[in-house]
């Protein structure tokens, strides 16, 4: 549809009462649409006819003349003029937007994994991070709602389209009801998809601070405590000895005694003890540590192939029986058939045993024992007994301690028997250097303050231990003076005769209890011992690591551990901000791809301007559209009414006409 257009300094369209309406703004100027020249001077009905005489009615539209229109200006077309900085605002609002995301990062990833309270004081992490989301909301909502207004005007650019998409576009930013209504336009989803993906954005809005907020996840982890206590004992020097000579500490005797009787006689279902650690919380773990300890080693006799061994083994049992404290007893034993179990001392050190340098050793023993009863009078029935060998010796352990839940538990990791030096050639074993017959070897003498200097094991390696001569003397003086002896069990197992403190518990292993009728095979017999003499070696390992704080010169008897408990900590759940981050990304591509097709439509930059939407309707079809006092009647008249943009002859836009 074109009008007339009469060039004049002065424009407009006339009213009822003869005043000018003017119609000239950026998107109209110039734009051919007709205007009327007002006269000067006083108004009389000649001159209101003759201005009417020269505008169409608006029921004649279709009659007036297709005159050529005529330009006033250049034919430089405004959109030419089209800057970048127009759209600075939106720029700055999704630099703006990263920037708050990145500050939501950095600040997310801080507090991971800490207490919440670590980084924020004043205020909780949600509320901070709910205050700079909706920043980055806020920087990404501002360049949505630009595109959606500028996306309109190239609705309308291309093609004749309904009124209504005018108000569909309009209310498409708002993020509400109307981005609803837009989404769910499916023709707007397949003719202008950047649109319709705006428009989700938009209306994605809603969701940006719950899920945000959803990144933040609170959980319990175990925490090292600042004051906690966490200390184990260990004994990294044996000694009682200072600088005048050996001196036992009050009680020592009946603690080594404890030691080992609680070993051997320890029942099925109970736990040896052991040294108990100090943790405040009742959760704390220890870093590998180690200590002096003593070890055990057990070795089947019987299945030696040193004949000379066992020969000799049988000659001393002989002289045990006839010459020793069991000589009387077993005089009046007769022919009766008993069940015999001795522990006896090794005179000399024995090459079957392969674990430990003699001179670490305390105690090496043999047990001989018969798997049938015997007639203890008669040489042919004792060549029948059977032997194990028990070596007991000074080595070093490295252990790992922790406590969960106020129960502790220690595990050995290794051991080792590796000297490093030795002030003497003499054997810590009291039954071998004379120390159990010769006081004057320690108490003062010439052994006085000789030591023995072992490595760490495996994991402590770099650690050394230090044993004093006397003190391990005395140690392996008291352990074979308790320990040597032998009990007589007669056929219904019951006790006929026993000497020393742990003959029952060597009845028990090799002939079971007293209410069991049939005795163990030979592996469990042997099974048996080897367990019994560990749990000794474990039990007076204990006994020096509880007494290791007591022992001179060692400022390293306590071992510092860490205590932990349960705190409250912040887990960031990540995937939960590549919603944001997918709303910013996805509007800087909107927002790029909406200025690169302004650009090359010539489009003037509009974004949502009100004003520019009240300019832009063209008289006619305004007239089609009618007034305001029946809206109704306007949204029913929209809905038939297509317009689209209309440019001059110069390119330039002259407005939205009726197609």
């Amino acid at each position: 549809m074109n009008y007339s257009q009469w060039p004049d300094q002065s424009r407009g369209y006339g009213s009822a009462n003869g005043n000018s309406i003017p119609w000239e703004t950026d998107i109209n100027r110039d734009a051919g649409y007709p205007v009327w020249e007002t006269k000067r001077g006083p108004i009389s009905p000649s001159t209101i006819g003759e201005g009417i005489s020269n505008y169409p009615t608006p029921n004649a539209l279709e009659i007036i003349e297709e005159d050529p229109p005529t330009f006033r200006g250049t034919t430089h077309h405004r959109s030419c003029g089209y800057t970048f900085s127009s759209w600075l605002p939106e720029f700055l609002g999704c630099i703006l937007g990263m920037l708050a995301l990145t500050v939501d990062v950095l600040i997310l990833g801080l507090a991971d994994g800490q207490p919440p309270t670590k980084l924020t004081r004043i205020v909780t992490i949600n509320s901070l991070i709910q205050f700079i989301t909706s920043v980055a909301k806020f920087s990404f909502m501002s360049p949505i709602v630009s595109v959606l207004g500028q996306l309109k005007w190239l609705w309308f650019n291309d093609d004749s389209r309904p009124l209504t998409d005018f108000e569909l576009h309009d209310s498409a930013g708002s993020g509400g009801l109307g981005s609803v209504k837009f989404s769910l336009t499916l023709r707007m989803l397949f003719r202008l998809p950047i649109a319709w993906l705006a428009a989700i954005i938009a209306l994605s809005g809603f969701m940006t601070s719950p899920l945000t907020q959803q990144a933040i996840g609170y959980g319990s982890d175990r925490q090292a405590l600042i004051n906690g206590t966490a200390s184990i004992s260990r004994a990294s020097t044996f000694s009682r000895s200072n600088g005048t000579g050996f001196k036992p500490a009050h009680g020592d005797e009946l603690l080594v005694q404890t030691a080992y009787l609680t070993a051997a006689y320890l029942g099925p279902n109970q736990t040896l003890p052991g040294v108990d650690p100090i943790c405040s919380s009742g959760d704390c773990d220890w870093p590998i540590y180690g200590s002096l300890a003593l070890c055990a080693e057990v070795v089947n006799l019987s299945a030696s192939t040193n004949s000379s061994l066992l020969f000799w083994l049988q000659e001393v049992l002989l002289v045990e029986l006839r010459y020793s404290q069991y000589s009387t007893f077993f005089s009046q034993a007769g022919s009766a058939p008993y069940y015999l179990a001795l522990q006896i001392p090794f005179t000399d050190p024995s090459t079957e045993f392969k674990e430990a340098p003699f001179q670490t050793v305390i105690s090496q023993t043999f047990i001989g024992y018969f798997n049938s009863p015997v007639n203890l009078t008669n040489n042919t029935d004792l060549a029948k007994m059977q032997y194990i060998g028990v070596s007991l010796y000074f080595c070093t352990q490295s252990f790992s301690t922790t406590v969960k839940g106020g129960i502790h538990n220690t595990t050995e990791l290794a051991y080792t028997n590796s000297i490093l030096s030795s002030s003497t050639t003499e054997s810590l074993n009291s039954y071998w250097n004379s120390a159990l017959v010769v006081n004057s070897i320690c108490g003062p003498g010439p052994l006085t303050g000789s030591t023995i200097t072992l490595r760490g094991a495996t994991g402590v390696s770099n650690e050394t231990y230090t044993i004093d001569f006397c003190t391990a003397a005395y140690l392996s003086g008291l352990y074979i003076v308790g320990t040597s002896g032998g009990i007589l069990l007669d056929l219904h197992h019951a006790v006929a005769d026993s000497v020393g403190q742990i003959s029952q518990a060597l009845g028990i292993a090799i002939y079971g209890d007293a209410n069991s009728s049939a005795i163990p095979d030979p592996a469990t017999q042997y099974g048996n011992i080897k367990f019994m003499m560990e749990n000794i070696g474990k039990s007076l390992t204990s006994f020096m690591r509880n007494e290791g704080p007591t022992f001179p010169k060692q400022d390293n008897a306590t071992i510092t551990g860490t205590a932990y408990a349960p705190q409250t900590i912040i887990h960031i759940r990540w995937p939960y901000i590549s919603f944001l981050a997918a709303q910013l990304g996805l509007t800087i591509v909107i927002l790029l791809f909406t200025i690169v097709a302004t650009y090359r439509g010539r489009m003037q930059i509009l974004k949502g301007s009100s004003l520019a939407t009240m300019c832009a309707l063209s008289p006619g079809a305004r007239i089609q559209l009618g007034g305001m006092k029946d809206m109704e009647g306007v949204k029913q008249r929209a809905k038939g009414i297509s317009v689209r943009l209309e440019r001059g002859a110069d390119g330039e836009l002259k407005g939205l006409d009726t197609a």
